[in-house]
């Protein structure tokens, strides 16, 4: 596994986890790079924020991902961060929020969960694409004090016999 693979989903990772923690409904999630521009990660995330009243989570979320990606290589590009930096740039300046006060805050939503993106990340590294039921299921471990992969075997288990 080469190391721009491993950034790719702790980056995604960091997406994810900031998303579901802020209360966004999660979407899939992939490295697998595209054609167009050889990159990997794609987070399909929805709610209800389109309507602005989430801005500032979302701008969060848009940190969240190089934050990850930087605490998993210290010397990580900050250029691979330019479409999350250039939508959350509009944002803050729409909204006039503090820049450094939501990098502030992105990265404390990281600290309190990082045990979280190592696992997403890790998942992302092994099967390269996630949906969002396995990403929730791995979050809700967590919140209940269990071991993430007995969890999510068990759950995909049991969605398999069901036919879901």
């Amino acid at each position: 596994m080469d190391e721009d693979t491993r950034e790719t989903a702790f980056h995604e990772a960091g997406h994810k986890v900031a998303a579901a923690r802020l209360g966004f409904d999660i979407g899939d999630c992939d490295i697998i790079p595209d054609d167009e521009d050889g990159r990997a990660g794609v987070s399909r995330d929805e709610g209800p924020w389109m309507d602005g009243s989430r801005d500032e989570d979302h701008v969060i979320v848009l940190y969240s991902g190089f934050q990850a990606q930087r605490r998993h290589n210290p010397q990580a590009d900050p250029a691979v961060a330019g479409r999350d930096d250039e939508e959350a740039a509009h944002y803050v300046q729409l909204n006039k929020f503090s820049e450094v006060e939501l990098r502030k805050r992105a990265e404390e939503l990281l600290d309190k969960h990082w045990a979280e993106v190592e696992a997403i990340a890790t998942l992302l590294i092994e099967e390269k694409r996630l949906d969002g039921y396995d990403i929730e299921v791995v979050l809700e471990a967590f919140d209940e004090g269990e071991d993430w992969r007995g969890y999510l075997a068990n759950f995909r288990r049991l969605r398999k016999e069901r036919g879901i």
